[in-house]
C-alpha cells in the first residue's frame, strides 16, 4: 500500500471526522478545497483505521448501515455517500460495485 503524504493524512483525518459526525457540508468543503490528486489518493487508500480495511466509500456505507440499525432513519449519511461517489474515480466505484454483487451472491 502506498503511504499518504502529510497533506493527504490531514485530508484523511478531516474526512474521518466529518463522515463520523455526519457533516456533509464539511465533506463537501474538504473536496472543494483540496487538489483532485490528493482526494483520489485518500479515497483509494485502504485501511481507514479502527478495523476498517476498506476505503472511505465503504466507511460511509458502514456508517449508514449502523445509523439505520440504531436510529431507524437514514439521515445525512446518504448525502455523504453521494458526495464521495461523485468525486470517486472509476476504480473505487468498480470496487464497491463488485463488493455489492459478491454480498448478494452469498
Amino acid at each position: 500500500m502506498v503511504e499518504l503524504t502529510d497533506i493527504q493524512k490531514k485530508i484523511r483525518a478531516s474526512l474521518i471526522i466529518a463522515i463520523s459526525n455526519n457533516y456533509p457540508q464539511k465533506v463537501q468543503g474538504i473536496f472543494d478545497n483540496n487538489e483532485c490528486d490528493n482526494i483520489q489518493a485518500v479515497l483509494n487508500h485502504e485501511g481507514i483505521g479502527a478495523g476498517y480495511k476498506d476505503n472511505f466509500l465503504d466507511f460511509a456505507i458502514i456508517g449508514l448501515d449502523a445509523k439505520v440499525k440504531t436510529q431507524g432513519k437514514i439521515g445525512k449519511n446518504v448525502k455523504i455517500i453521494k458526495q464521495i461517489w461523485k468525486v470517486a474515480n472509476q476504480e473505487i466505484r468498480d470496487f464497491m460495485c463488485c463488493r455489492a454483487i459478491d454480498s448478494f451472491q452469498r
